[in-house]
């Protein structure tokens, strides 16, 4: 089975599930590290406070190689969401019709 998501909210427990019980295929979503990956281990180095905001978007029992990521787009989601200026309901809208 293949999960997309483009954000967080529960989609990481059902891909979970999928996977602890030989389901999953993959998982697209924006930005997630596999709880065994290169990159979570790489994340510890950040300073707590920014670690803290990353956690969790950190994917337990599933291997990196079934996570499809597309950081650009959620790099560029984020830049913008910064800007107070913007309407963050339309930002996320944008996001999720590109994904």
């Amino acid at each position: 089975m293949i999960v997309a998501h483009p954000g967080t909210q529960y989609s990481y427990q059902l891909v979970n599930q999928l996977e602890r019980l030989g389901y999953l295929y993959e998982f697209h979503t924006c930005f997630s590290v596999a709880e065994k990956s290169w990159l979570n281990k790489l994340m510890k180095f950040l300073p707590h406070s920014f670690y803290n905001k990353l956690s969790n978007r950190i994917i337990k029992g599933v291997p990196a190689s079934k996570i499809k990521k597309y950081l650009t787009l959620e790099f560029k989601t984020v830049s913008k969401l910064r800007n107070k200026k913007n309407n963050p309901e339309q930002i996320l809208m944008n996001r999720n019709e590109r994904f």
